[in-house]
């Protein structure tokens, strides 16, 4: 389920909601982080520092993104939980196995 995700990231080096379009749901860094982390898929690394990148001006995540800029309600709670309990997890998982 995760490969089409996956493959368009890698093709194109930004996260999108749906296929072709322009905006990215803010959680989505968040569910594909799980996802990498889970799978210990080497694209991790590069999901967790995008997702680290498009933080808003007050260290949160926003609603939604439009090709990786902030848009939509500022400081979102629900997001900003979904990704920092991925980084979280990301984090752990990358200690625990330190030669990947």
């Amino acid at each position: 389920m995760a490969r089409p995700i996956i493959d368009r990231f890698q093709a194109t080096g930004r996260l999108r909601t749906t296929e072709g379009g322009a905006t990215t749901v803010g959680y989505d860094y968040g569910l594909l982080l799980f996802t990498l982390s889970e799978l210990g898929h080497p694209l991790a690394g590069k999901v967790y520092d995008r997702m680290l990148d498009v933080l808003d001006s007050t260290g949160s995540w926003v609603e939604y993104y439009r090709d990786d800029q902030p848009v939509g309600c500022p400081y979102r709670p629900y997001e900003s939980g979904i990704n920092l309990e991925a980084a979280l997890r990301f984090a752990f998982r990358s200690a625990a196995r330190p030669n990947r």
